[in-house]
């Protein structure tokens, strides 16, 4: 059975790992980037990890897992809006896709993602 990858976004300020230097020490983020990718490996998982503006992002699937665009369309397809967003909003910081920017557009002056927009409408609950 095919399993869900896990996305996230964390502060760098939440990542609390053994053995990583202080932050501001000279390699911090590299640290962070080779210890997180080493966890997911131990797990039989193939990881996509970055550092951008003081936060961890990450794309992580499991061997038998469902490619991440996949799974996120697939949420939203299926209705599971609020589940979706926080993978689109990772996605589209770390992919330039065209699906992916459409379903979640970062909001501007009076405007709301695609998803949030569909997760408000009357009609969304079919």
């Amino acid at each position: 059975m095919l399993q869900a990858p896990e996305i996230f976004k964390r502060s760098l300020d939440d990542i609390k790992i053994d053995g990583l230097p202080q932050r501001d020490a000279p390699g911090f983020e590299d640290d962070v980037l080779q210890a997180i990718t080493l966890q997911y490996a131990a797990k039989g998982y193939t990881a996509v990890i970055v550092v951008q503006d003081g936060y961890v992002l990450g794309v992580a699937v499991p061997q038998e897992g469902v490619e991440p665009k996949q799974y996120i369309l697939g949420l939203l397809e299926h209705g599971f809006l609020e589940d979706a967003l926080p993978a689109l909003e990772v996605m589209a910081e770390m992919i330039d896709d065209p699906e992916i920017l459409y379903n979640y557009e970062p909001p501007r002056l009076f405007r709301r993602p695609v998803c949030l927009s569909q997760a408000a409408s009357p009609d969304s609950s079919s």
